[in-house]
């Protein structure tokens, strides 16, 4: 009976031990995450604005699926609330800054903290699965630390796996685009690991349990379709000073 009550006595002060260390790591998150929010409140007065997207958000879908049409959209939330941020596509956008040429303007092009953003569309035409190994290693890194670098990347394929595979696993959102009428599209975001994990799985019912980040949709409009030149021919990147990779 005394070892039984020994054991007991034990366990109590060992969960006791773990709530107190929970409690004092809840207070210093909240004590920090105060003046996170201070930080930010001041800096809005002041006028600063933080560029805070960072990682690479793919957009998939069937040919005529809004693809391209959600990512012009996104590009438009960004362009309106980081209006200092810089725009680089490789096809027609209204509000770019400049076009793409070359794969050296990914790791060339910044804008200090207001920030940069990248916009490919059909990047698999780019960097394609079938290229895999010989995707630029400089160029793996230079992704790797868009959020030091505040840059972030926008990209469309018709079919995720296409993507180069180094690629493919630097995802940090997939959005599944689907649109009825023409003109109502719907947009299902996943997070990048989970989607990687997904389309790894035979079995169907693991596929239909992925979690959802979040789920939206809009319309068409004239002027969303105006922001670009939905039958554009998109051209290949020069890729001056990029060498296969070695294996």
């Amino acid at each position: 009976m005394y070892y039984i009550y020994m054991f007991i006595v034990f366990i109590c002060v060992l969960k006791f031990g773990k709530i107190k260390l929970f409690l004092i790591h809840l207070c210093q998150f909240l004590k920090y995450k105060w003046l996170d929010i201070k930080l930010s409140a001041a800096e809005r007065r002041a006028g600063v604005q933080r560029f805070n997207e960072f990682g690479l958000h793919m957009y998939v879908g069937r040919q005529g699926g809004g693809k391209t049409v959600s990512m012009v959209n996104r590009l438009n939330e960004l362009h309106k609330q980081y209006p200092k941020a810089m725009i680089f596509t490789n096809f027609y956008y209204r509000y770019a800054d400049g076009r793409l040429k070359s794969l050296n303007d990914l790791m060339r092009l910044r804008n200090g903290t207001d920030g940069v953003i990248f916009a490919f569309d059909e990047i698999q035409n780019e960097f394609s699965s079938q290229r895999s190994k010989d995707f630029p290693e400089y160029l793996l890194s230079a992704i790797t630390m868009q959020r030091k670098q505040c840059v972030t990347i926008l990209s469309t394929s018709q079919v995720f796996t296409r993507v180069s595979k180094p690629l493919r696993e630097q995802c940090y959102e997939v959005i599944e685009c689907r649109t009825f009428g023409g003109r109502w599209t719907r947009n299902r975001c996943y997070d990048g690991d989970d989607y990687n994990y997904m389309i790894d799985q035979t079995d169907p019912k693991k596929k239909f349990k992925t979690p959802r980040k979040y789920k939206c949709s809009f319309i068409q409009s004239d002027e969303l379709r105006n922001c670009y030149n939905t039958y554009e021919v998109i051209q290949r990147l020069a890729r001056d000073g990029f060498a296969p990779k070695r294996v």
